[in-house]
């Protein structure tokens, strides 16, 4: 599962890692990740159609160089680099049943 802001793009990559990994069941969601509604929305869709996550990488990133603010009112590096994990995991997917890696 992708979570990506611009539709072209996470479709690119869906497309990449389904070509290279051979698993054709990638999904793509997508969510502005400086809009914690969004972020909480996503997650939804998420226990929606799936009951566990086996691993979450959170690897969203923003460099803008201008304070500007994000629709929440929060600046965007602090919104995207910070606060999408948290809320990601705090709100999101925290319900979600983790599986344990049993050796």
């Amino acid at each position: 599962m992708l979570v990506c802001r611009d539709p072209g793009k996470g479709e690119e990559a869906r497309r990449a890692i389904a070509r290279e990994s051979g698993n054709h069941a990638v999904e793509l969601l997508i969510a502005d990740l400086a809009s914690q509604g969004a972020i909480r929305a996503v997650a939804r869709r998420f226990r929606e159609r799936h009951d566990r996550l086996h691993l979450l990488v959170n690897n969203a990133g923003a460099h803008i160089q201008e304070r500007r603010l994000g629709p929440d009112g929060i600046e965007l590096n602090l919104a995207v680099n910070h606060l999408a994990g948290a809320v990601n995991l705090g709100f999101g997917v925290a319900s979600v049943r983790y599986l344990r890696h049993e050796r």
